[in-house]
């Protein structure tokens, strides 16, 4: 501790003769320490887990949702496109040679000729049986799933073929040149400028049925979304 000496006059009037005092520990700062115990810590630790478990859930279902909304009117517009840019080539779509072969070979040469040409990066990969065919398309992002019927198309926005749940893993849409099978009851739902749409046959046009589709069948679910603008609706039957 630091020693302070102070001088002051002699109070008898002998100016000459100072006085001095001593003092310690007048000018010592003052220091003050503060701890948490580790009861404060625990429960600061608590209030933060608990916190996150309740924020977390819900900001991965936010960031999922706008991923899916993302890719899947990506892959509407990129799909449409590319096929708009083949009729150039290759005539009206109407005219083109079905892809009905029975094998995967067969098959195989109709994407070659008239779908892969016109995407950035499309990789035509055989799954399951000897027709079925799997697009994996890197600029629309995400994977086409093409069972032997040819028209249903199956799109998994993160090529996850093991978990298959329609309207959350796999969207449904309907791939038509003729636009004649997309609503053989209700013409005026078809969209006459695409080529492939979501899936629409046996909709009656009331957002009422495509909501308890998606929710019992799963068919209808792209079209719910496709209804809201590519948005999810926030009652949506499936949690991302």
């Amino acid at each position: 501790m630091k020693k302070i000496t102070i001088s002051t006059l002699n109070p008898s009037g002998g100016g000459d003769f100072p006085h001095s005092k001593s003092f310690e520990g007048i000018l010592t700062p003052k220091t003050n320490s503060f701890a948490f115990t580790l009861a404060e810590v625990l429960i600061t630790l608590a209030v933060i887990g608990v916190v996150a478990a309740l924020t977390i859930p819900n900001l991965v279902q936010s960031y999922k949702k706008k991923v899916v909304e993302t890719k899947l009117v990506n892959f509407y517009s990129t799909i449409n496109r590319a096929l708009r840019l083949s009729e150039i080539d290759n005539g009206n779509s109407s005219t083109w040679e079905y892809f009905s072969g029975s094998t995967f070979a067969e098959r195989k040469v109709w994407f070659e000729k008239y779908l892969c040409p016109y995407l950035k990066n499309c990789e035509i990969k055989k799954l399951n049986n000897e027709k079925d065919i799997m697009l994996n398309m890197y600029d629309g992002g995400g994977c086409v799933y093409i069972s032997t019927s040819s028209s249903d198309w199956q799109y998994f926005p993160f090529c996850n073929l093991k978990s298959s749940i329609k309207g959350k893993d796999a969207f449904y849409f309907f791939f038509s040149p003729s636009r004649s099978l997309f609503s053989e009851k209700n013409t005026a739902y078809i969209n006459k400028n695409t080529i492939v749409e979501p899936y629409k046959y046996g909709w009656d046009g009331s957002i009422e049925k495509a909501k308890e589709d998606c929710k019992s069948r799963g068919a209808f679910c792209t079209l719910l979304i496709q209804s809201n603008g590519w948005k999810i609706p926030d009652d949506y039957p499936f949690k991302f």
